[in-house]
């Protein structure tokens, strides 16, 4: 079922139970091999972000990691969940995607789009902000589609969501420290670097501390 180009989000209960969401809510799924072996579960979700070069384990129970596609897990592991693991998984948005077709699939008004781009090409300073799914990264993306081909974009994420623009795109993202509490990279440190990369514009994914300032 992840081949389904309509599908956003899958996750999966500490019960091995899973949902999926076709862009209609989330819906249970009974898998073909089930998945309600706690242990099993467990393995299943560091493995898999071992694979995407995370660490998670007791010391670290909490990841969130994303492919080169942009697909983006976020896993916890027991005791932090009841049991086993808990793993949700966050696909992007298949194709391109713009102004235009957002407004034609009712997202805005006709006003509220001519708005957004003029904002883009005014190099306005720009906040989006909402729930999860509601289109955050949808829209920062068709944003970035208005923008001039010849400008230098530079985004900064903790988990890398915007990818695949062409043209002179530079895309950073965060580090947690090692095992032995060194090498860690926040994003103020990143925002600072993003200022010596000669930026037309900076893409800030997460706001929560200072690097807003």
């Amino acid at each position: 079922f992840v081949i389904d180009p309509r599908l956003t989000d899958m996750v999966i209960t500490e019960n091995g139970r899973i949902w999926l969401d076709y862009g209609d809510g989330l819906k249970e799924k009974i898998p073909r091999i089930p998945m309600n072996n706690p242990s099993v579960l467990r393995r299943y979700a560091v493995w898999i972000c071992a694979q995407l070069g995370k660490r998670l384990d007791d010391a670290r129970p909490i990841a969130d990691v994303s492919s080169a596609s942009g697909i983006r897990i976020h896993a916890v592991l027991a005791p932090i969940v009841s049991m086993g693991a808990v793993i949700a998984v966050r696909f992007p948005s298949q194709g391109v995607c713009n102004l235009d077709m957002l407004y034609k699939k009712g997202m805005y008004s006709l006003s509220v789009k001519n708005i957004l781009s003029l904002l883009v090409h005014m190099r306005a300073n720009i906040l989006i902000t909402g729930s999860t799914g509601s289109g955050k990264t949808t829209l920062m993306r068709a944003l970035l589609s208005e923008a001039d081909s010849n400008d230098r974009i530079v985004s900064v994420e903790e988990t890398r969501e915007l990818c695949g623009f062409k043209g002179d795109y530079v895309s950073l993202s965060t580090r947690e420290s090692n095992v032995e509490g060194k090498g860690e990279i926040c994003l103020p440190e990143l925002v600072k670097a993003t200022l010596r990369m000669r930026p037309d514009r900076i893409v800030l994914g997460e706001c929560r501390g200072e690097e807003i300032r």
